[in-house]
């Protein structure tokens, strides 16, 4: 799946986008808005973003995730090495060692997250906060080009502005180059 970015101004363009890419057969839970008016998007009856698509919960939790299954699978070779309490440790002890350890990586991973915005949305949030609205379409690959010729043709005042991915993937190039450049 493919997630195109557009921005415009006006809520009455999305909610004729969001019709005509109904009446096409795509359906409306394809279509997501970020914006400040969220009692405009309600009244529009438009959809607002999730909210794993505002902030980096779900990448940082699957993060977490890895980091910790791979300090528990660690720490489980480790104590069948070692044998601290010289005893043997059952197989079953040891998969919910790293159980426990990938869990606690992955809850405290996502409330890391959440106190962070997305790094995929994230260079949109200054064009929000300025009054416009982001409008977020997730496609099938084959059906991309047949969306964008319908929205390039029918709208002049909603502009593309980027396109991407719907899967989170935990190690993306795109997320470290963002990590990177935040901590400059």
């Amino acid at each position: 799946m493919r997630r195109l970015y557009y921005l415009t101004s006006s809520l009455e363009s999305l909610v004729e986008v969001s019709n005509l890419l109904q009446e096409k057969g795509f359906g409306k839970w394809r279509v997501r808005v970020i914006s400040k008016n969220e009692s405009g998007l309600y009244n529009s009856r438009l959809q607002s973003t999730q909210i794993y698509q505002d902030n980096d919960m779900l990448h940082w939790g699957l993060l977490g995730a890895f980091i910790g299954g791979f300090a528990g699978l660690l720490t489980s070779f480790l104590f069948k090495i070692i044998d601290p309490f010289d005893i043997p440790i059952p197989k079953y002890v040891l998969m919910v060692i790293s159980g426990v350890f990938t869990c606690f990586g992955a809850w405290s991973g996502g409330l890391f997250g959440v106190a962070h915005l997305n790094y995929k949305t994230y260079k949109f949030f200054k064009a929000v906060a300025t009054g416009n609205h982001v409008m977020m379409v997730d496609i099938p690959v084959k059906d991309k080009k047949t969306v964008c010729d319908l929205i390039k043709n029918n709208f002049d005042n909603i502009k593309k502005i980027g396109e991407d991915s719907t899967l989170v993937h935990p190690f993306d190039l795109k997320f470290w180059k963002f990590v990177i450049k935040k901590i400059k």
